[in-house]
């Protein structure tokens, strides 16, 4: 609609020397600088969007009080209505960096000035080595409509669930008026010391409230990283390049500096922010590779490569509680991997068959809200009862987990005759689960021991059947028995087994000369989507399937300068369409339902694109 919008402005630069010395070496000296503001509005919270039929048949009235009057017919009764919050964003950024590059080409023939015997031995090699300063600044202003005003249902904060102000727009998709085909402009239609009417809570509880929107200041936040790079690579050739000898090595140090709000109390407005003097996070990691490549014959080559590298999550708060559990740290990857490639019958045939191992530690993953909800019960219950003993606390924070790998895969190309071109890709692989929920395990066993001390203790309300504390425990521990299910063996969506074949035939002479016809078969494995953790603790997998495409073209040259591709497309060709399960569950044997089912029941599934057809032409020149 015309309330959401978008500003954007942008300036960047830089310089960049580079100097070559001599037949073999060269350097770089390069700076840049980037800066750029956003700022943009939206008329409905997109997590939060509404969209609804108005099925009211009349509409209450109100006087000046906020008391009900009376009822009249609802002219806009069945139309749809888009429902939510406005926020808006402001985002400020600034980078800059700086990089030194340097590479080289020890040749040792050269040095010697003469081939021979010991150049040969020493080889040739390529090195580089670079340095990387970089350093980003960021500014961000978040902003919600809420209800101001002195007098607001809720005195305390005015972002509470009853200050937040949830705009309703009528929208017609195909009305003349544009202002009609998206949420109304709220700049155009302001709350500004309304009486906030309504039945939903007694009268007593609204009456003498008013309502003033303004666009408050939810967040006002400054981050800062800087990053230092260091990297050195080569690539050494021996035996007459024969044998190829890869090796690097790179370390990154990161800092990172954030802020703390300044907040008014009695809103809890943010009014600005203070910059925090010293890093919160000071990190760095090492990434090292080294491989091996063998040409033995002209059509044989062999390789093994060895890497280990890892992944910055320095800014994730792990499980634990807000704003202070631990942060995620580096994810740390490691892998091996070997085979062999095959140049065959005149270079008409490619192929390659290769074997690969690796590791994935301290891979983020989301967890249930649950968890955060059953927590946040359980503390806020032993604070109600004894909150000089129990201070309320609240949690949040993700998890991780690693994943271990070892398969293969082989893959051929062929062009038996020039019109025919053939591929096919076989990958088959064993994954496993590796350490699930480490954080969210250490924090239930941690706190065990004071929720089972309380296990009588009335909870401040039910949550999911649960009346006690030691209720609700026992629904923790269903949860985390159901997640950690597929500790050890295959995550969810892992197919082992996974093919694709294509083929293309062009004509190159007679009638149908520059006419091709071709079609892809794609083999996709059966898949887990879930473990009987009720029962035997055993994988539910979803069923194999194969798809077909097809397709039909036509090229030619309508010029020296342009060439005209026409191609038609059928994207599964035979029609496939049977609903595909991606997660499953379990029944719970109680006395009201049935008991568990051993096989697991699929409960969300994901349909097959029907049959498509495509056409397309493609002009080059």
């Amino acid at each position: 609609g015309p309330d959401h919008w978008f500003w954007d402005s942008e300036k960047s630069g830089g310089i960049f020397i580079e100097q070559q010395v001599g037949d073999d070496f060269v350097f770089e000296f390069a700076g840049a600088t980037e800066y750029e503001k956003r700022l943009w509005d939206n008329p409905v919270n997109f997590g939060a969007l509404q969209v609804r039929y108005d099925a009211n048949g009349y509409l209450p009235q109100y006087n000046a009080a906020g008391v009900q009057t009376g009822i009249v017919p609802n002219p806009n009764q069945r139309q749809l209505v888009v429902i939510g919050n406005r926020t808006s964003r402001y985002n400020e950024f600034f980078r800059e960096q700086y990089r030194a590059t340097a590479s080289y080409h020890l040749d040792f023939n050269k040095l010697f000035r003469e081939k021979g015997r010991l150049a040969d031995i020493l080889g040739h090699h390529h090195l580089a080595v670079l340095y990387s300063s970089e350093s980003f600044e960021s500014e961000r202003q978040d902003r919600r409509e809420v209800n101001v005003s002195p007098n607001r249902l809720n005195s305390g904060s005015v972002f509470s669930g009853q200050n937040v102000i949830q705009r309703a727009s009528y929208v017609n998709m195909f009305s003349s008026n544009r202002a009609e085909r998206g949420a109304a402009d709220g700049n155009l239609t302001p709350i500004d010391n309304v009486p906030l009417s309504g039945t939903s809570a007694s009268i007593n509880q609204v009456a003498g409230k008013r309502v003033d929107a303004e666009m408050a200041m939810a967040q006002w936040t400054w981050t800062k990283n800087e990053i230092d790079t260091r990297l050195f690579a080569s690539h050494s050739y021996f035996l007459k390049d024969r044998l190829v000898v890869l090796f690097g090595v790179r370390k990154d140090k990161t800092k990172g500096f954030s802020s703390d709000n300044v907040i008014d109390p009695n809103t809890e407005i943010r009014t600005g922010f203070i910059r925090r003097a010293a890093p919160d996070r000071v990190n760095s990691g090492d990434t090292m590779t080294r491989g091996l490549v063998g040409h033995v014959l002209p059509w044989l080559s062999l390789y093994y490569n060895e890497a280990d590298n890892f992944g910055q999550q320095d800014v994730v708060r792990l499980f634990g509680l807000v704003d202070q559990g631990p942060f995620a740290g580096n994810r740390v990857g490691e892998g091996k991997d070997a085979g062999v490639k095959l140049r065959l019958f005149s270079g008409k045939v490619h192929a390659s068959l290769g074997w690969y191992e690796t590791a994935d530690s301290n891979q983020l993953s989301a967890v249930s809200g649950n968890y955060r909800g059953y927590v946040d019960r359980l503390w806020a219950s032993l604070n109600l009862a004894n909150p000089a003993q129990y201070p309320l606390i609240e949690v949040d924070g993700r998890d991780t987990r690693s994943l271990v790998s070892k398969g293969y895969e082989f893959e051929v190309t062929a062009n038996p005759v020039r019109q025919l071109r053939l591929s096919f890709n076989l990958k088959h692989s064993e994954t496993t689960n590796d350490n699930l929920l480490p954080n969210v395990s250490a924090y239930i066993a941690a706190n065990r021991a004071t929720w089972v001390a309380n296990t009588n203790l009335p909870l401040t309300s039910s949550i999911n059947g649960a009346e006690t504390v030691g209720e609700l425990l026992t629904l923790l521990d269903n949860q985390v028995l159901f997640d950690s299910a597929a500790a050890g063996q295959a995550p969810v969506s892992d197919r082992k087994m996974m093919a694709n074949i294509t083929a293309n035939y062009t004509f190159d002479s007679g009638f149908l000369k520059d006419v091709g016809i071709g079609g892809a078969t794609q083999y996709r494995g059966k898949s887990v989507i879930g473990y009987r953790a009720l029962t035997d603790n055993g994988a539910v997998y979803a069923p194999s399937f194969t798809m077909a495409n097809a397709w039909l073209s036509y090229s030619r040259r309508l010029s020296d300068k342009i060439r005209m591709r026409l191609q038609f497309n059928i994207d599964n060709l035979f029609d496939f369409q049977d609903p595909q399960p991606i997660a499953s569950g379990q029944f719970v044997g109680t006395s009201e339902r049935p008991p568990a089912l051993v096989d697991g029941l699929g409960y969300l599934f994901s349909l097959p694109v029907p049959r498509r057809y495509s056409f397309t032409a493609t002009f080059s020149f």
